[in-house]
């Protein structure tokens, strides 16, 4: 029997029937579970007996059907179908999801290199420990691998050695002290 329908006093459960049966299928089936001992019929006689005389009568089970027995819809699935282009919702999810991904993913990979520094900087790792000083900069600084670019000539805190670093490298690793 399909579950479409609700059935709350169980009339048609009892006499195994679906909510459009005919009145001849609920007399046959009122025939064939009086037939039948109660365990297998699967209901008590009294309430075979019920269900029979609400059904059997067509002012009655009209009210039956009208009162006891609603379709039920079955829950809503959520699709995407059902968004529509024009949606307000799509727009601010769409502005959301692209805030989100710059702020979690694009300024800790990319954000440093918006960092600054000049001479007289006192620098400190990302967990917070002293770096170095930074004594100069310098725009094409040639490094010994031949490469050029901007770099930052640092007094090491813990050594108090100077060593150049490249601007990218040293943006990437470190931040001012506050």
């Amino acid at each position: 029997m399909p579950t479409t329908h609700r059935d709350s006093q169980g009339f048609y459960r009892v006499l195994m029937l679906n909510v459009e049966a005919s009145e001849e299928q609920v007399q046959l089936a009122y025939e064939m579970l009086s037939e039948m001992a109660p365990e297998q019929a699967g209901a008590t006689r009294s309430e075979i007996e019920r269900a029979y005389s609400v059904l059997k009568n067509p002012a009655s089970r009209a009210t039956y059907d009208r009162l006891e027995t609603m379709p039920v819809r079955p829950p809503r699935k959520w699709s995407l179908k059902m968004i529509k282009l024009n949606d307000p919702r799509l727009l601010a999810a769409c502005v959301v999801l692209l805030v989100a991904i710059l702020g979690l993913v694009w300024v800790p990979l990319y954000g440093s290199r918006f960092r600054s520094f000049s001479a007289g900087d006192q620098l400190v790792d990302l967990n917070g420990h002293a770096f170095g000083t930074i004594v100069q900069s310098d725009e094409r600084h040639t490094f010994p691998g031949g490469q050029s670019s901007e770099a930052f000539l640092v007094e090491i805190s813990s050594t108090k050695e100077l060593r150049w670093f490249p601007a990218m490298d040293l943006k990437a690793a470190c931040r001012k002290r506050r």
